[in-house]
């Protein structure tokens, strides 16, 4: 067959299976647009679940006059102008295809007035502009969505089903932008009206009326930073985990994402909820520099891209382990969490041991690690050194004897071939050792996967060390897993922060006696240099 040309409305229709799967991919793109013009109220008429009418009013910036007639055509975008500007994006929409596709399938009319211009107006289904009345900002219509294009409203649910999935977008959407003022209509009914939300009181308010008032009531506030990375919202406790994965909410840099490395950190998280059959709740928002991250891997820009993805995740993943093992030390210590607001600045998200910022620690630095062995550190009055293998032996005991070990999926699970017997001895203390966040399952005649580690012993093999375990009766285990923690060859200065102050939380003579802590005071460095 010989080779021919589309047309630019075809080109467009195809364009728009990619980008307009249904009414709700309608009702989302329409509403980034009015976000991007800065618009602080937002109306959103919907009639037969989108199939009839959208309509989406804003008090934007605008559309000029002479920019009418580009606004519906495909690749015509005022967010880029040249490739590097996708580097910088801090726009929702770019792509300039959304306006295009949804005219190749719907008829669409658009009124708009500038705060510059006299009057408005109107670009109509026949390309032709006219002047209209409108206040400033942008009104636009999408009338009988799919009505040219029937096959696609085949494959189209109910219209309950289809309207469910409009308001889980207007949803999200309110959920990334606080500021901006929300008001959903369906068939002439109000299903919620939102006013802009600018402090906590405010946003927990928000989160009442769109997920529902036991979230708001309950929810844990957070935010986290590590260096150019920011990781804030809203959390329910553990406690509280659902049955359905129906209020789990994340955002990047304001836009809602479906990533699935974030996805992956979030479980690796909140492993010990889902080992239960339940799910986490929660409304997060993640801010990275807009060079950072790249958002232009889908046509529904719904994932992302990192530059240092495993710096993010471990990011995400070690933030949220802090804030739970927070939340339970705020809960025995009879803090209020519903008024917690974390301000703790993170600078290492890979640390196994955490800190207990409800105990009194003494104010350290970190001066320098040495010989891969020991750390010198500075207090108001006196040098200490601190062994480092004795002081990781030391904590992890510790730990481990209370079994508040957090078990860690691992992203590769470690496969050890094996004889049957040995399988059946390992299998015979599993219970045993998942309190110490070690998970087994047999995959296979001679065959074990370690499917979960405590976060002390991952980057090691598994094998000898299982060996090992299988000699211990069931009182030397923890002195055995304490004794087979994974030392670095290299420690930050944050690193080594959160295991001195780890430590400091313990008798001084114990960590003395112990030959894990070598106390100097200024006295006995004068006395020696005398």
């Amino acid at each position: 067959m010989p080779i021919k040309l589309l047309t630019q409305h075809i080109a467009n229709q195809i364009a728009a299976g990619e980008v307009i799967e249904r009414p709700a991919s309608v009702v989302k793109e329409l509403l980034e647009n009015s976000i991007d013009a800065a618009a602080s109220v937002i109306e959103i008429v919907i009639a037969q679940s989108g199939l009839q009418l959208i309509r989406i009013i804003d008090d934007g910036s605008g559309i000029d006059q002479r920019d009418l007639p580009l606004a519906i055509m495909q690749h015509a975008t005022s967010k880029i102008e040249q490739l590097d500007d996708l580097q910088h994006l801090a726009s929702l929409g770019f792509r300039g295809e959304a306006l295009a596709s949804i005219n190749s399938v719907a008829e669409v009319n658009i009124r708009s007035k500038v705060a510059s211009a006299d009057r408005a107006w109107q670009l109509s289904g026949d390309n032709k502009i006219v002047a209209a009345a409108h206040p400033n900002g942008t009104t636009i219509e999408v009338r009988n969505l799919f009505a040219n294009v029937p096959v696609r409203r085949k494959f189209l649910k109910s219209e309950r089903t289809e309207f469910s999935h409009i308001e889980d977008v207007v949803k999200r959407i309110a959920l990334s932008t606080h500021s901006v003022a929300f008001h959903l209509t369906h068939n002439e009914k109000t299903i919620f009206r939102l006013q802009p939300a600018n402090n906590e009181q405010q946003c927990r308010a928000r989160l009442a009326k769109l997920l529902n008032k036991t979230f708001a009531d309950r929810c844990i506030a957070f935010d986290e930073i590590n260096q150019d990375l920011r990781l804030w919202g809203w959390m329910l406790p553990t406690e509280l985990s659902r049955a359905h994965a129906d209020q789990q909410y994340f955002f990047v840099n304001g836009r809602m994402v479906k990533d699935r490395m974030l996805q992956h950190a979030v479980r690796m998280a909140f492993s010990e909820v889902y080992q239960q059959a339940r799910y986490p709740a929660y409304v997060m928002y993640l801010e990275c520099p807009a060079n950072a991250v790249d958002v232009n891997v889908h046509p529904t820009k719904h994932e992302v891209r990192f530059i240092e993805a495993r710096l993010v995740h471990d990011f995400v993943q070690s933030s949220l382990q802090r804030l739970q093992h927070e939340a339970t030390a705020d809960e025995v210590c009879g803090v209020d969490k519903n008024q917690l607001l974390s301000h703790h600045v993170v600078h290492e998200p890979t640390v196994a041991y955490q800190v207990d910022k409800l105990a009194k620690t003494a104010i350290l630095r970190p001066i320098a690690f040495v010989e891969k062995k020991y750390m010198v550190v500075s207090e108001s009055e006196s040098l200490k050194i601190i062994h480092y293998p004795r002081a990781l032996q030391f904590l992890a005991k510790r730990l481990f004897a209370t079994h508040k070990v957090t078990a860690q999926p691992l992203l590769i699970p470690e496969t050890i071939q094996c004889d049957n017997q040995l399988v059946e001895d390992a299998l015979a203390r599993e219970e045993e050792w998942l309190g110490y966040g070690i998970g087994l399952q047999q995959t296979g005649p001679g065959v074990l996967m370690v499917r979960t580690l405590p976060s002390c012993l991952l980057g090691g093999s598994f094998k000898p060390l299982l060996m090992t375990l299988l000699q211990q009766p069931a009182g030397e285990v923890v002195t055995c897993l304490s004794e087979h923690c994974v030392q670095k060859d290299h420690l930050s200065r944050e690193e080594m922060q959160v295991i001195a102050d780890q430590l400091v939380q313990h008798d001084l003579r114990t960590l003395m006696a112990k030959k894990i802590m070598l106390d100097l005071t200024l006295p006995q460095l004068d006395q020696w240099f005398q």
